[in-house]
């Protein structure tokens, strides 16, 4: 009797350790976020990646959209890309149309289908197989908070009461901190995607994309962050409707 219960022991044991072995990842496709400190600080190839992205599937005209084929629990993966509709006069195209990276400048307003095939081994027989994906990703101007909580006024409440939220309004004001600086305004405001190869800490220097963010606005006013922060805030050039996020 025994004898018969180990070996029913050891039975389960094997049948739990395969499963756990043969368990699968899900293969994805993934957007991803790129902020402007790994560009700024060189912890990324800044001859490819020169520009920052939220990661979102909404992102502003003239964002760079990052992609990323996660293989899961595929071996030797091999991937295709395709970038399908796009808005008509558009000239998006990927920078590759192969391998676990790619990367595509969402240049006009509207939607954006891409494609993935991936192909490779999986489980411990080692055997072929093919998984596609597809996914759609959005481009549109910044409307502002205030609009979007039209919509979102959970969340937009919700973030309302955090700090982030008047994050760059106290700092240009002079409330947030003496070291606030040029520097800081890149990640409490929006449109940031010129990073600092486009900006010299004092203004922006490489043109923007014309999508009502905050850059893109300062840059059409030659704004810059002034030595004294005193009520600066009415002065910067988003102010009203399309207050930076």
């Amino acid at each position: 009797m025994r004898r018969d219960v180990w070996i029913l022991g050891v039975a389960v044991l094997l049948l739990c350790a395969v499963g756990v072995a043969t368990a699968q990842l899900p293969v994805r496709l993934v957007t991803e976020g790129i902020p402007p400190r790994v560009i700024n600080e060189g912890l990324v190839d800044t001859t490819v990646i020169r520009q920052s992205s939220p990661g979102l599937k909404v992102v502003g005209v003239g964002d760079v959209v990052y992609l990323l084929a996660d293989s899961g629990s595929i071996h030797l993966p091999t991937v295709t890309w395709t970038l399908g509709a796009v808005p008509t006069g558009s000239t998006a195209r990927l920078s590759s149309a192969t391998g676990l990276r790619t990367r595509f400048t969402a240049d006009l307003k509207g939607d954006y289908i891409v494609s993935m095939s991936l192909k490779g081994k999986v489980g411990t027989t080692a055997r072929d197989t093919t998984v596609a994906r597809a996914d759609t990703l959005t481009a549109a101007t910044y409307i502002g908070a205030d609009a979007c909580g039209q919509c979102h006024s959970g969340i937009r409440g919700t973030w309302g009461k955090t700090n982030h939220a008047t994050a760059l309004q106290r700092g240009l004001n002079g409330l947030k901190s003496a070291t606030f600086n040029a520097n800081c305004v890149k990640c409490h405001s929006v449109g940031n995607n010129t990073s600092n190869l486009g900006y010299n800490g004092t203004t922006v220097t490489a043109a923007p994309p014309d999508n009502g963010s905050f850059f893109s606005r300062a840059f059409k006013a030659a704004w810059k962050i002034p030595a004294i922060l005193t009520g600066t805030w009415v002065k910067q050039p988003t102010t009203g409707a399309t207050q930076p996020d």
